[in-house]
């Protein structure tokens, strides 16, 4: 009996780590935007610009990329990669229909 016990928490342990582990990504179904006409979007272009101004130093100086997204409903995304201390992070800002910002995620990114 106590040997289906142990197996049982080893099963349970492990998935608990592999389900805790796995971040979904954000931006599934979004698509990279066609980046000539995001970039032209100054309240899209300046929001990301202040997001970035006010995030930590030790954050703002190690900003690898910022990608542009998009859903096809007219509502964009911004992704911002950081690397720090040998983990790439994502800061990726949410914007609606009239370009304002509605969310922020930030997590750890899976590749």
């Amino acid at each position: 009996m106590s040997i289906l016990r142990f197996a049982f928490c080893l099963l349970l342990a492990a998935f608990v780590w592999l389900v805790g582990c796995a971040t979904p990504n954000p931006l599934v179904g979004w698509h990279v935007s066609n980046t000539d006409n995001l970039r032209a979007n100054q309240t899209i272009t300046e929001d990301c610009r202040i997001y970035i101004e006010k995030l930590p130093s030790k954050q703002k100086g190690f900003v690898d990329s910022v990608d542009y997204f998009e859903d096809g409903k007219g509502q964009h995304a911004v992704d911002i990669k950081i690397g720090l201390n040998g983990t790439m992070w994502e800061h990726v800002l949410f914007y609606d229909r009239q370009n304002q910002r509605i969310k922020v995620i930030k997590h750890k990114s899976s590749g």
